[in-house]
């Protein structure tokens, strides 16, 4: 695809996702979110990067909805005891393991992108760091194991 008809698909994706999360749609709303929707399609090209994400990858659609509520439930848990008794867990640092090798740069770029934003959705946990070069990922979680979530992002 050639870049121009790249930016104008990842434009609609993103102002589709948008204008779905809107309570109403009035000028200012569609305004801001094309914009906004038009500087995210040109980050990669700004970057001097070219992504290639894989369609199996919204599979992490799934795992993500399921990882939300739950991870909300989980660090309600854990600072709940600590906001009450001025005690808690400073949560764990731990690397995922790194995706398959071989995967072409543009492939592993989009997935350390997406890959950072799917896991860093859900309140109990954000990626720290994610190299390039086939490197494991840095989370920070409430947790010390990866849920389905992180494992999915990976695979």
């Amino acid at each position: 695809m050639r870049p121009v008809g790249t930016a104008v698909a990842w434009w609609a994706a993103l102002m589709a996702v948008w204008s779905t999360t809107l309570s109403s749609t009035g000028t200012a709303e569609l305004v801001t979110g094309a914009a906004c929707a038009l500087v995210a399609a040109s980050i990669p090209r700004l970057l001097g990067q070219s992504w290639r994400p894989a369609a199996r990858w919204a599979a992490w659609l799934g795992p993500l909805a399921l990882a939300i509520p739950a991870d909300t439930a989980r660090l309600l848990a854990v600072t709940a005891p600590r906001l009450l008794r001025d005690r808690g867990s400073a949560g764990s640092l731990r690397r995922l393991r790194p995706p398959p090798p071989g995967e072409p740069a543009a492939r592993a770029a989009a997935r350390r992108a997406l890959g950072t934003a799917a896991a860093s959705a859900p309140p109990g946990s954000i990626v720290v760091d994610w190299p390039p070069g086939g490197e494991p990922a840095l989370v920070h979680a409430v947790t010390s194991r990866p849920g389905r979530l992180e494992s999915a992002v990976i695979r």
